[in-house]
């Protein structure tokens, strides 16, 4: 299985560090795969950063779509997660929306 690890910021840093743990936990057969924003804020910090990162959410998964059995949206506020279901024929998991409902 291939996990498209998405995170829609352009820090590539926090990407790798987020799917270095992903494969810590993922089982063996899972192959993840990091994918950073091409375009917005470094960091994610306000409403207007939020909505640049849902475009950018959407732009990450036209460009991997075809390489991606699920997609984990790697970015606490979950921007693009209702739009990146619409569109994507796979499950997409949104990392704040599964930390509430663990919680």
């Amino acid at each position: 299985m291939r996990l498209l690890f998405l995170n829609p910021n352009t820090n590539p840093a926090l990407t790798e560090l987020g799917a270095k743990v992903a494969r810590k936990v993922a089982r063996p057969q899972t192959e993840i795969v990091p994918v950073t924003g091409q375009f917005g804020a470094r960091y994610i910090t306000t409403r207007a950063t939020a909505a640049i990162a849902a475009h950018a959410t959407l732009d990450a998964f036209a460009r991997h779509e075809e390489s991606a059995d699920v997609v984990l949206l790697a970015c606490f506020g979950d921007p693009g997660l209702f739009a990146l279901r619409e569109l994507a024929r796979v499950p997409v998991v949104g990392m704040a929306e599964a930390s509430c409902h663990l919680a």
